[in-house]
């Protein structure tokens, strides 16, 4: 019968209502993370993609865009992450547990009160206060980090503190209130000199009160969004725009709630754009969701059209919030499509997740050709002693499933109080000692519920569930809406019921799992169990499947170090019978909290190392299925701090530790099981974080060095430091068994920014010979001219040409032995054609005006190769020296189809067969 109780009873007997945040209100600007869609992406900083966190890496590209630089490119993909997909967590743009990564962003975490609070000088709550909200930097190149502002409180001053052990160089603009710090863009320049401004922002509201005006209501600024990118030369490489939306508070036209901040589009100068489609969903707004809906990416080339496209679908289920007393839809991904440019579905890619459980989930990816993956997660544990005596006389809360469960439906009653309203149940047992019990209590009363004031529905003429002890010792408690655990000595006990209606009570006893328990302790988050792979989505046995676990490798307890949830051991096999591997991690390193003196005072710092933290591999090991090791890689760490200022280190009350020095001693086991030993050290640089020094011990006894410079701290290219340019290696050094064996510089004469030569040195005489010249650039950083083969005494070469085309972006000509004298103005022809080269009929055009080009009598001399492009595709055809061209076709999804060579002949042909999805 309770099974059988109406959805509707239920919701309103338990004082839950539908939809109703318009009323109540939920604002993302109160929460931690304030920005649904974008704060969601720094989980994968605190807890990143590791066999020690248990996260794998469940990711879908989408679409890609490079740039006039080979160096700077962006795309779109999609990445899960089961953190995200909790019932706690807000529902981005792409769906629960989906993050788009578009490129660069700034996100804020709020610690405790806004750092901007205090606004208003002249206000009686006015004070300069300490400012130590966390902003995390993620940068398309890869870059990650986080840094804070440290205030001088005496000088009213602010410095930007890195908090990551990198050397990126962190500017700031601000308003023009010297009461606070309100910052309005990011300037980040990376160690490779690249400016990334970050100008756009989104807003949220925070109605915390604050020291400003006593009330809450205050606007602030809580991401920032990547503008445009540039080379150290200021050459434009890539640029953003966005759609700003702005929600103000119910029944009012300027009070604002929010202002969204969308990236709609990314535009590559003379190469293409990626444009992003929202739609807003109405039923999401005020939500545990984003209200705006990620709809349909589109790569498109110059000239606007469609190369790429993908289009997202999803499910809008209904979800119980517990926290608000709430339920509301939920985005849910559920299918990626990719479409042509007539938005015909060339393809897709399903999704399906399955939450039995807080502790259980599936993740299922069906690909375009049928196959499918599937992600099975459990619950995290961590380590705790459950058998101990002492513990187990005071077991009475829930401490999980692998040690408690619920016997279920020990009393079940359905009650309408005209016919009855008492209930008695049997408590047996030790006297004296209590056993623990859950009340499940569903009910609704006479008359019909009315709606309350503020939304929801108020419950009337019913109230309580009595609860007596009939030898006379009173236990009594108030049961709210559906559940409560109670603990109850033996004895019988009267369940009466006040009020007037009709319901349903469940009394289930807490019942400890059969001993020994396994002494595991359900810790927050998920971890992976296992992913299988099918052939079909239809299938029910898998072909592959990877299965993990994280017991210590000599007995049976969770390896996991406590509330950072990394495991110490993993073990992985992949099927049965295939042997296994060992993974070994540590969070353990040589820098334990330490006082130093700033200002006669002491002050404690805490080391923090974010890699320790995320866990770095000990040992690695592989068996086989007889337990026989066949090989194992084993790490040792050297640790060093970031350098600091004493005022810095007062303030953030953290220094970053980077990883100094890494040593691996690699063995592999033979058939007799002796092991055959290899070392390779790795040192990195305290000054730049790159890789300074590397050194492998071969297993002959051999040993290779190799050594790294950088511009920083060598006057020669000061030019470069000054441009933040300093990751960038200027000299190699290689010995063998301490002899060099080559040296290799790379010159920035005349205070280039670009290289301008590279120079060898003789190991025998140490004498230098300039091996290669490159000669001449193009303002978008092309090499037009460069020189090889270089006589010592001479000086002289065989240069070469390099023509670009398709404004500046593509390769149209190569001409070995001439120089751009030799050129002149004849390849203005082609350059002109190319850049307008959009079409079957231009590129025609372009292919003739290349032959001319190839034929013309003031070149006969040297041998010319040229090109043509489908840009944001592929080269469209070759011409070498010869004249023998070949052609190359592409299908619907960009994919190479044939080669045709010049007399129309298909050369290749590619076929890609895919089974198709049910």
């Amino acid at each position: 019968m309770r099974k059988n109780i109406h959805k509707a009873l239920w919701i309103a007997a338990i004082g839950i209502s539908i939809g109703s945040f318009h009323a109540q209100g939920i604002n993302f600007g109160d929460f931690s993370k304030p920005v649904p869609s974008e704060s969601s992406a720094t989980t994968f900083d605190t807890t990143p993609v590791s066999y020690a966190t248990g996260i794998p890496n469940i990711s879908l590209p989408i679409l890609s865009l490079a740039s006039n630089d080979p160096r700077i490119s962006t795309g779109l993909s999609l990445m899960y992450h089961p953190s995200n997909d909790q019932d706690d967590e807000i529902a981005g743009e792409t769906g629960s547990g989906w993050t788009l990564a578009k490129g660069g962003i700034i996100t804020r975490e709020l610690a405790g009160e806004l750092d901007e609070s205090y606004y208003n000088a002249s206000s009686p709550y006015y004070k300069k206060n300490e400012f130590d909200d966390i902003y995390y930097y993620n940068l398309p190149t890869g870059t990650s980090g986080k840094f804070r502002f440290v205030r001088d409180i005496n000088s009213n001053t602010f410095e930007i503190v890195n908090l990551s052990p990198n050397n990126i160089k962190i500017e700031y603009t601000r308003d023009s209130n010297q009461a606070t710090l309100n910052a309005t863009s990011f300037t980040i320049t990376d160690t490779y000199g690249y400016k990334f401004l970050f100008s756009d922002y989104s807003q949220s509201r925070t109605d915390y009160k604050t020291g400003t005006s006593g009330v809450g209501g205050f606007i602030y600024k809580s991401a920032f969004y990547l503008t445009r990118i540039s080379s150290p030369t200021n050459t434009l490489l890539l640029t953003y725009e966005y759609q700003k939306d702005f929600k103000y508070k119910e029944g009012s036209s300027t009070a604002l709630n929010y202002q969204l901040c969308k990236l709609t589009k990314v535009i590559s100068p003379n190469m293409g754009s990626i444009e992003i489609q929202y739609e807003f969903v109405p039923a999401l707004e005020n939500s545990m969701s984003d209200p705006y809906s990620v709809k349909k990416a589109v790569l498109k080339d110059l000239w606007g059209s469609i190369i790429s496209q993908y289009g997202f679908i999803y499910d809008l289920p209904y979800v119980h919030y517990p926290e608000y007393n709430q339920i509301l839809q939920k985005r849910i991904l559920t299918e990626v499509q990719r479409l042509d440019a007539n938005n015909t579905i060339l393809d897709k890619t399903k999704i399906s997740i399955i939450n039995p459980n807080p502790k259980s989930k599936k993740v299922r990816i069906t690909n375009p050709g049928g196959g499918t993956i599937e992600y099975q997660f459990e619950g995290n544990e961590i380590f705790m002693d459950f058998n101990s005596p002492e513990y187990l006389e005071r077991l009475e809360k829930w401490e999980g499933s692998s040690i408690h469960y619920f016997y279920q439906n020990a009393y079940n009653w359905d009650f309408n109080t005209r016919n009855s309203r008492t209930f008695t149940f049997q408590v047996t047992g030790t006297p004296g000692k209590q056993k623990k019990f859950k009340f499940s209590y569903n009910g609704t009363s006479f008359p019909p519920l009315i709606p309350a004031e503020g939304g929801g529905f108020e419950h009337i003429d019913y109230r309580i569930v009595n609860i007596t002890q009939n030898s006379g010792a009173a236990q009594e408690n108030e049961v709210c809406y559906s559940v409560n655990e109670m603990l109850l000595l033996p004895g019988t006990y009267t369940i009466q019921i006040i009020g007037s209606g009709t319901g349903n009570i469940t009394i289930d006893e807490l019942m400890i799992q059969p001993r020994p328990l396994r002494n595991t302790f359900e810790n927050d988050g998920l971890r992976i169990k296992d992913i299988k792979y099918f052939n079909a989505s239809t299938d029910s046995q898998p072909v592959k499947t990877i299965s993990y676990t994280y017991d210590k490798f000599d007995t049976a307890i969770p390896s996991s170090s406590g509330v950072r949830k990394i495991y110490q051991n993993v073990k992985i096999r992949e099927n049965s019978g295939n042997g296994y591997l060992r993974y070994y991690y540590t969070d353990e390193g040589n820098f334990p909290p330490y006082d130093v003196q700033v200002n006669g005072s002491s002050v404690t710092i805490n080391p923090e190392n974010n890699e320790l933290e995320n866990g770095m591999t000990q040992k690695q090991e592989t068996y086989n299925e007889q337990n026989q090791i066949l090989n194992s890689s084993e790490y040792t760490y050297a640790f060093e701090k970031k350098s600091m200022a004493a005022k810095l280190i007062e303030d953030a009350r953290s220094v970053p530790v980077f990883t100094k020095k890494v040593t691996v001693l690699s063995k592999n086991y033979g058939k007799n099981g002796q092991p055959i030993s290899t070392a390779a050290e790795t040192e990195i640089s305290s000054v730049n974080y790159q890789t300074e020094k590397e050194k492998a011990t071969l297993a002959n006894g051999d040993v290779i060095e190799t050594q790294t410079f950088y511009p920083l701290g060598n006057s020669e290219y000061t030019h470069l430091q000054n441009a933040n340019i300093i990751s960038v290696p200027i000299k190699t050094i290689a010995k063998k068994n301490g002899k060099m064996i080559s040296t290799s510089q790379t010159k920035y004469d005349n205070g280039s920014l670009r290289p301008t030569s590279t120079v060898v040195t003789n190991p025998k005489d140490g004498s230098l010979k300039t091996t290669q010249r490159l000669d001449a650039y193009d303002n978008e950083g092309n090499i037009r001219q460069y020189t090889s083969n270089i006589d010592e005494v001479s000086g002289q070469g065989v240069s070469a040409v390099v023509i670009w085309g398709y404004h500046k972006t593509l390769p149209i000509a190569k001409i070995p032995g001439a120089t751009l004298a030799d050129i002149g103005t004849l390849a203005d022809d082609i350059i002109a054609k190319s850049d307008l080269d959009k079409d079957n009929t231009s590129e025609k055009t372009l292919l003739e005006a290349l032959d001319t080009f190839r034929t013309n009598p003031a070149l006969k001399k040297f041998q010319i190769t040229t090109y043509t492009h489908n840009p944001l595709t592929g080269v469209s055809s070759v011409t070498p020296p010869n004249g023998i061209r070949e052609s190359y076709t592409y299908d619907l999804k960009s994919r190479l189809k044939s080669v045709i060579d010049v007399n129309g002949n298909i050369v290749s042909d590619y076929q890609y067969n895919t089974k198709p999805q049910p």
